[in-house]
């Protein structure tokens, strides 16, 4: 949460930083121009109304191109939440980064080669890789020979 306007609800306060705070503003005119509309504040496969409440702003993140991204759940007062469901397409990477302790843009070839062999995480469509994660695996694996 930005910061709160007094007067306003909490659904005008979420609307407002969505469109005017920091980092909120860079992630929703990112979506906005990326795709040709803005995003679905309100898709089952992540909780924006939930990490806008814990106090989480999107960031730039370097392995999507900079792009502003919110993270896949936060330390809160009530204990560790997860804002992105197991339908999300990157809710596999929070579970590889619990596992291995590195995000998957940024494991070793012999972290990303354990992984496929002994997968400890649920990929969905296991033994398919997601398209996104495969392409990261395989180019840092050299790709396929």
């Amino acid at each position: 949460m930005a910061g709160w306007i007094e007067g306003l609800s909490p659904e005008q306060n979420f609307q407002y930083d969505m469109q005017f705070s920091p980092g909120y503003r860079d992630w929703y005119r990112g979506i906005n121009q990326e795709f040709g509309g803005p995003p679905n504040l309100d898709a089952p496969e992540y909780d924006t109304r939930g990490a806008w409440r814990a106090g989480v702003v999107p960031e730039p993140y370097e392995h999507a191109g900079g792009r502003y991204h919110w993270p896949s759940g936060a330390e809160t007062l009530r204990g560790d939440v997860t804002f992105k469901t197991p339908q999300h397409p990157t809710y596999w990477m929070e579970q590889f980064m619990r596992a291995y302790g590195v995000d998957p843009n940024e494991a070793s070839p012999e972290t990303l080669a354990n992984s496929l062999r002994n997968p400890a995480v649920p990929v969905p469509g296991w033994p398919q890789i997601q398209p996104r994660s495969s392409d990261v695996m395989l180019n840092r694996l050299g790709g396929l020979r």
